[in-house]
């Protein structure tokens, strides 16, 4: 709250305000040094400039909501679409599974896939099963051939399928 040493006012305050006291190249008095202890309201000191700096966007990041970056992990081809016939006869809906080639990265069914033709985007949506040969897979790697189901996507030979995934990051102050 001032300049000077850490003071034992310094420390009320600070546990009043839920605020962090922080110290650079001063001496924080014995009193307020055993008042933080008893408030567990620790005193950061640091004697390095650029580390106090780096240590308060560190905490000012935490405040900030974080943010959700979309990233693709995966790259494939359809080089085949199977119509399976009604699956559900109630709902009389044929499945359309798209035969893959995955060009790079990997192809994760907990992932998004986000289908492309023609440059524009056709379906964005969950993956429903994803097969290597007869086998459900959680992940098919570069270079492998899958088969791939997604609700309401209707896949056709050339489309280009990216799996894609939210990444959570804290913002930088």
């Amino acid at each position: 709250s001032d300049v000077g040493p850490v003071t034992l006012s310094d420390v009320r305050r600070a546990d009043v305000t839920d605020a962090h006291i922080l110290s650079f190249n001063v001496p924080v008095s014995a009193e307020a040094q055993a008042e933080a202890k008893l408030l567990t309201r620790p005193v950061h000191r640091q004697r390095i400039i650029y580390e106090l700096v780096e240590y308060t966007r560190a905490l000012m990041g935490e405040l900030l909501p974080p943010v959700f970056e979309e990233q693709v992990v995966g790259s494939a081809q359809v080089m085949t679409v199977f119509d399976l016939g009604a699956g559900n006869r109630a709902k009389k809906r044929t499945t359309n599974v798209a035969g893959l080639r995955v060009s790079s990265g990997l192809i994760k069914r907990a992932g998004k896939v986000r289908v492309t033709r023609g440059g524009k985007v056709v379906f964005e949506g969950p993956i429903e099963t994803l097969r290597h040969f007869k086998d459900d897979v959680s992940t098919v790697d570069a270079g492998k051939e899958c088969g791939l189901s997604s609700p309401d996507c209707l896949f056709e030979p050339g489309d280009l399928v990216h799996c894609i995934e939210m990444q959570k990051r804290v913002q930088l102050a």
